[in-house]
C-alpha cells in the first residue's frame, strides 16, 4: 500500500510545471458586446403636402415640359420625419442619393433638388429652437447631404424637406431637363443617416 502512495506522489511532482518562461502570452480572445439601437428616423412622405395622400415613394410619372422648353416635374414630395425616442442629445440627419438613370442615360443632377424646410412641421411660422440649423437647397444627387441638426438641449418632433424636378433657380435648381433628353423610366434611391453629434 505504501509503494501505491509513493507512486501516486512522484507522478504528480512530474507533472507540475516548471519555472514560468520570461514573457508568455494566451491568446487572443474574442470579446463581444451588443447594444440595441434606440432610436431610429420615422418619416411621412406626403404628395404636394396633402396630408391626404400619404405615399411611400417619389414617384413623378410623366415629365411635363414647360414654357422653358424643359421637362420639369408636376407634382413634389414633402417628407415629414422625426426621431423616435427622442431626447435632448445633438444629433444631425444627412441624405445621401444618387443620379437619376435609364441604362446608360442620366438626368442632370442640378434639376433634381432638395430643400430643408425652416420651421417645426416645414411651418416657418413656429421655428425651431435656437441652435437648431437646417441645410441649404441644392442637388439631391449627393452623398451625406445635410439636411437637419438638433441642438444641443433642444428637441425637435417634426422637420421637413422637399423634393422637386425643376428648373426654376429660385428652387435651387442649378440645370435643366431639355427637350431632347433621352425617352426612358429614370430612377434611382435615396438614404437617411442620424447621427448623434
Amino acid at each position: 500500500m505504501r509503494q501505491v502512495w509513493m507512486s501516486a506522489i512522484l507522478v504528480c511532482w512530474s507533472l507540475w510545471p516548471g519555472t514560468l518562461d520570461a514573457a508568455t502570452t494566451v491568446g487572443p480572445i474574442n470579446v463581444t458586446a451588443s447594444i440595441s439601437g434606440t432610436k431610429s428616423i420615422n418619416c411621412t412622405i406626403l404628395q404636394d403636402n396633402n396630408p391626404g395622400n400619404v405615399v411611400t415613394s417619389m414617384n413623378y410619372g410623366a415629365l411635363q415640359l414647360n414654357a422653358n422648353s424643359n421637362f420639369v416635374g408636376t407634382k413634389f414630395f414633402q417628407f415629414h420625419c422625426g426621431v423616435t425616442n427622442n431626447t435632448t442629445t445633438p444629433y444631425q440627419v444627412t441624405q445621401t442619393g444618387g443620379t437619376l438613370t435609364s441604362g446608360s442615360n442620366t438626368l442632370n443632377n442640378g434639376s433634381w433638388i432638395v430643400t430643408p424646410l425652416n420651421g417645426i412641421g416645414g411651418n416657418p411660422s413656429n421655428p425651431f429652437p435656437p441652435g437648431t440649423t437646417v441645410g441649404a437647397c441644392g442637388t439631391a444627387a449627393a452623398t451625406n447631404k445635410m439636411l437637419f441638426t438638433q441642438a444641443n438641449g433642444t428637441t425637435v418632433s417634426d422637420y421637413s424637406f422637399t423634393y422637386g424636378i425643376t428648373d426654376d433657380p429660385a428652387l435651387g435648381a442649378t440645370d435643366a431637363i431639355p427637350l431632347d433628353q433621352p425617352a426612358g423610366n429614370y430612377a434611382t434611391t435615396i438614404t437617411f443617416t442620424a447621427t448623434v453629434l
